[in-house]
């Protein structure tokens, strides 16, 4: 949600989600509200926040024919349902003002996750060929990414079926012994994302193992898959779209082409907190501009992940974190 818009989302019913991974939570939306958000501050409540002034306002610029400021666009409500979010939903690109800066819009790391040209509305009525549900009977299975692993990974999993396979398999595709890594580790090594990725994707499908045998249920039910990262790949075998060896090859390609990327030179990524009205963008560029200045090459620093509102992780140099922290900390 980019940061200048109000939006009005309204929970009626919402599936069970179900977290596959280091943190097997178990989450259910039991009370419906409506949850009001201006700009990145959230407000959990049953009565909006009281915007006849701006409504006012965007109304009486609107009827002089004039253009609405991005400022007091803020302030307009607008009502959407889960449905109507899915079939609206693109890349945040399309919500931006006119005025967002060339770079920003071609910044290898905001790239549009679809061809060109492509429709961004798509109708979920076209999709939905299976009865219709009641949302609370049914579940969301979400997948981690890297750096939720740990050393002893997999050893709770090793009592359900076809788990101890599965990290044979794996192990006959990487060349080393998985397990015993997830298991004993050491701990740098595990660290490493060309042993941690495969890691991650074995013992994230060694848990959906564990929920069909003390859950089924959840796995029956289970409507949509998603995943982080690496997790991509693990909703992709959970969903049947790839096979679990050809996961494994991907993600063996995948991550040593990352740790090799990694070595190439010494980088780093941080996480960023920010308020709304927060240049992140600009910062990374005041960053690389400061270490030209003091001589250094090939300087690197972007917004790399959006994690969610006022959280973002930026990548780069070792050397540009310092003066990122020192400009603007």
């Amino acid at each position: 949600m980019h940061q200048a818009m109000a939006l009005t989302v309204s929970f009626n019913l919402l599936p069970r989600v179900l977290v596959c991974g280091r943190s097997r939570k178990y989450f259910e939306f039991l009370k419906p509200k409506r949850l009001y958000a201006r700009g990145s501050r959230y407000f959990p409540t049953d009565q909006p926040p009281d915007n006849s002034e701006s409504e006012n306002k965007l109304h009486n610029n609107e009827s002089n024919g004039q253009n609405p400021s991005h400022v007091e666009c803020a302030s307009k409500i607008i009502r959407e349902s889960p449905k109507e979010l899915l079939e609206n939903a693109a890349s945040f690109k399309e919500g931006l003002p006119a005025n967002v800066p060339k770079d920003r819009m071609e910044d290898i790391w905001n790239s549009d996750p679809y061809p060109k040209n492509t429709n961004w509305k798509q109708s979920q009525a076209k999709h939905s060929i299976s009865p219709a549900r009641d949302p609370r009977d049914t579940s969301i299975i979400l997948f981690p990414g890297q750096g939720t692993q740990f050393v002893g990974m997999g050893k709770e999993l090793l009592q359900y079926p076809l788990v101890k396979q599965m990290f044979d398999l794996a192990s006959s595709v990487l060349g080393y012994n998985l397990l015993s890594l997830c298991l004993d580790g050491p701990k740098e090594t595990l660290n490493k994302t060309v042993f941690c990725q495969p890691a991650i994707l074995v013992s994230s499908l060694a848990c959906v193992e564990k929920l069909k045998a003390t859950n089924p249920e959840a796995i029956n039910s289970c409507i949509a898959t998603a995943g982080f990262s690496v997790g991509e790949i693990t909703a992709l075998v959970f969903a049947k779209a790839l096979t679990f060896e050809n996961a494994v090859r991907l993600v063996k390609l995948r991550a040593e082409a990352m740790q090799f990327a990694s070595d190439m030179t010494k980088s780093g990524m941080l996480t960023v907190f920010f308020g709304p009205n927060s240049k992140v963008n600009t910062a990374c560029a005041d960053a690389r501009r400061h270490c030209e200045v003091l001589g250094l090459e090939n300087i690197e620093c972007k917004v790399a992940n959006y994690l969610y509102p006022e959280c973002k992780v930026i990548a780069g140099n070792i050397e540009v974190f310092g003066a990122f922290c020192n400009l603007y900390f």
